[in-house]
């Protein structure tokens, strides 16, 4: 769905006959599929952003490895590695046939 500002509506009001058609263009209401229960979404997309910014890149990251460093993360991997490996999940087998 396409979602225009409240402003435009005025100007370009004969875009509501394409909703009959499926088009599924708006006017306002930008966030419809967001309600009150799942408003995690704005706060997530800004701790993302924080990480993709503050974050060094993985270059920078193994310039300044240490051995601590190192097996500290060899020992988080095993562990999720191991854990995984014991929770039973299984994920669903997706095949496309195309």
């Amino acid at each position: 769905m396409v979602v225009l500002p409240q402003f435009l509506e005025s100007k370009l009001g004969f875009l509501h006959t394409w909703e009959i058609y499926g088009v599924g263009i708006g006017f306002g209401k930008w966030a419809q599929a967001i309600d009150a229960g799942s408003m995690i979404v704005i706060p997530s997309l800004f701790a993302a952003l924080i990480v993709c910014v503050v974050v060094r890149n993985g270059i920078g990251f193994l310039k300044n490895m240490t051995n601590i460093t190192l097996a500290i993360s060899a020992v988080l991997f095993a562990t999720a590695v191991i854990k995984h490996s014991f929770s039973g999940y299984q994920a669903a087998f997706l095949y496309f046939n195309f």
